[in-house]
């Protein structure tokens, strides 16, 4: 069967890539891990390059021990090497090696070394599931906003600017970055091109005060996207607020995911507006979504008798509860 996904880890590490790869297909998401893929009399390293070279999405399990390990690293130079997106799961708080940081200094992190568990590994289902994505799927509980077919306005020329940086603390809501980037493509130098948001991809309604995940997509021919504005149209939840899309020199073609989320109960639309370095602007694109009531809770029944839940600590320092 065809995989999407290959699983990066460490031997000292493999109960959590064993949980991870467990995860991931839970939620559909067809993966691939040594020992378990590796057939009867194939060469090894002959069938790790192919499978990575098969996927999608690399997710590194990383640790002290991978980050020690040589066979991490020549997974990682051949992901890169093959345009494979990468997924750092950390799940000890430890710097980067040089070699490893010469990969993936630039990747979205995602931090795993502190309770709970099964969230972590549920965020990263989700985040994986958004780099899986392509522009030419809409969610099936979502809308999917194409860009306008009307031009916008001309926009007057601006001067070069500093590219600017930081997240609006302006922003009511909450919003963050889960992962970003797919796809790339070869530096074309062309004059007088604007980037443009192809389509954006968000569920029709959110639960309040949980998350809703986004994707954005986007072409600039001069590979130089720097930033995305968005803009609140309707909604008392939101403030104007800019995030920086990092490690894109030279891509051409990219989506990027996000998350948003309201306190509050309301229709909210917004406005996305692509900039690159030189402060040329996309036309903006609009998409909207319902944040509803939060469900009331059930009481939680305390057991009597029968079984009665425990504790295992893992030696790298997870805990997994078992009933």
């Amino acid at each position: 069967m065809a995989h999407e996904v290959f699983v990066s880890y460490s031997t000292a590490d493999k109960p959590v890539a064993d949980a991870v790869c467990a995860t991931l297909e839970r939620h559909g998401v067809r993966c691939w891990i040594a020992p378990r893929d590796i057939l009867p009399g194939l060469d090894w390293g002959a069938a790790i390059v192919d499978a990575i070279g098969a996927s999608k999405v690399m997710v590194l399990v990383f640790s002290a021990a991978a980050n020690k390990s040589p066979q991490i690293k020549r997974e990682v130079e051949r992901a890169v090497h093959k345009g494979v997106a990468i997924i750092p799961l950390r799940i000890e708080d430890v710097p980067l090696g040089k070699t490893l940081e010469y990969f993936i200094s630039s990747s979205h992190w995602l931090d795993a070394y502190t309770p709970s568990v099964e969230a972590h590994l549920d965020r990263l289902a989700e985040t994986v599931k958004l780099l899986l994505a392509r522009p030419s799927r809409a969610s099936e509980t979502g809308v999917s906003v194409s860009r306008p077919s009307i031009p916008a306005p001309p926009i007057p020329p601006a001067a070069p600017a500093a590219k600017p940086s930081g997240v609006s603390t302006r922003a009511l809501g909450v919003v963050a970055v889960a992962a970003v980037l797919i796809g790339g493509g070869a530096f074309l130098a062309t004059r007088g091109h604007s980037p443009r948001i192809e389509s954006i991809e968000f569920p029709s309604a959110i639960v309040q005060g949980q998350k809703g995940n986004g994707v954005l997509h986007f072409t600039d021919k001069k590979g130089d996207a720097a930033l995305v504005k968005f803009e609140p149209i309707q909604g008392a939840s939101f403030r104007p607020w800019t995030m920086e899309l990092e490690g894109m020199a030279g891509r051409t073609s990219g989506s990027y995911a996000f998350w948003l989320s309201s306190p509050l109960t309301e229709h909210i639309v917004l406005e996305a507006t692509l900039v690159d370095n030189s402060g040329k602007k996309s036309a903006p694109v609009r998409f909207g979504f319902d944040v509803r009531p939060a469900p009331a809770s059930p009481p939680r029944a305390t057991p009597r008798g029968g079984k009665k839940s425990f504790e295992i600590q893992a030696p790298n320092g997870f805990k997994f509860k078992v009933n």
